[in-house]
């Protein structure tokens, strides 16, 4: 009955989360297309480090209903929370100041670590075994390649769309170039 309650929770916390990042970032509609584009990538990476641990013998999961021995159904809340919450805040810290970007983009492998050992400390293995006592170490780069890869195609998204001509250009008025050219003739 746990299980059904997280796998039912998480999408629906994700959504809540997402639209109360929205609400206090208050980001362009370019930024916030582009963050639910983008939040896919960090569900990707995750499905792609978990089947890695599986693999390699770091940890699996136990619930019932598994695809491939992956939780298809909880990636939905890790593309929504750590995908595009997380670079709505990002571009929201990025914004006020670079550093403070960079600092998020430092902290979150710490603080995923942190969560998953506090998470599977407080369930044991209702949904996650670890399979041996270093399994912080993948996870560590595991939360890593996420947040990074995740951040590092965000950017790139702007700065390709920086590099088009006339695409963020302020529109003039009809007539306002005119205006300006019988000024300086």
């Amino acid at each position: 009955m746990g299980l059904l309650v997280i796998r039912v929770l998480a999408p629906l916390i994700g959504i809540a989360v997402l639209w109360l990042v929205r609400i206090w970032v208050k980001p362009p509609a370019r930024v916030w297309r582009r963050a639910l584009e983008f939040g896919w990538v960090a569900a990707a990476v995750v499905a792609v480090a978990d089947t890695a641990a599986r693999l390699l013998g770091f940890w699996h999961y136990t619930m019932p209903g598994l695809v491939a021995g992956l939780p298809l159904d909880l990636y939905v809340a890790v593309a929504l929370i750590y995908g595009s919450s997380l670079l709505l805040v990002y571009w929201w810290l990025r914004e006020k100041n670079p550093r403070y970007g960079l600092f998020l983009a430092g902290a979150l492998p710490f603080y995923g670590v942190a969560r998953d050992a506090i998470v599977t400390s407080l369930s044991g293995t209702l949904f996650l075994a670890w399979d041996t006592p270093y399994w912080w170490a993948p996870n560590f780069i595991a939360w890593a390649a996420m947040g990074w890869i995740t951040i590092l195609a965000f950017d790139q998204s702007f700065s390709r769309h920086r590099q088009q001509p006339g695409r963020d250009l302020p529109r003039k008025a009809p007539g306002a170039a005119a205006k300006h050219n019988r000024r300086f003739t």
